[in-house]
């Protein structure tokens, strides 16, 4: 979360931003997504470890969120939804 605030702080004062970021984000989502699927099978649904896996999971795409609703993504990354045309 602090990376982020980070990095959205130093866009705000135009400076340079780590575009890296993202990319380290969505790796670090698909981390968790990936232990999740392959512990799910084996635990119980309220296991210690899943839920923490998931509130981390949670967390992750709110930041990349964010990260969308404030320009700090790649250009070519939206979120699903059709473009908004201001009048």
């Amino acid at each position: 979360m602090m990376r982020v605030a980070t990095e959205h702080a130093r866009k705000r004062l135009d400076l340079p931003h780590d575009t890296a970021l993202w990319y380290q984000l969505t790796d670090f989502e698909s981390q968790i997504s990936a232990a999740l699927n392959r512990l799910e099978p084996f635990n119980d649904p309220k296991s210690d470890k899943l839920a923490q896996l998931s509130y981390a999971r949670t967390a992750v795409n709110k930041l990349l969120r964010f990260m969308i609703e404030h320009g700090l993504s790649p250009d070519a990354i939206t979120d699903g939804e059709p473009p908004v045309l201001e009048r």
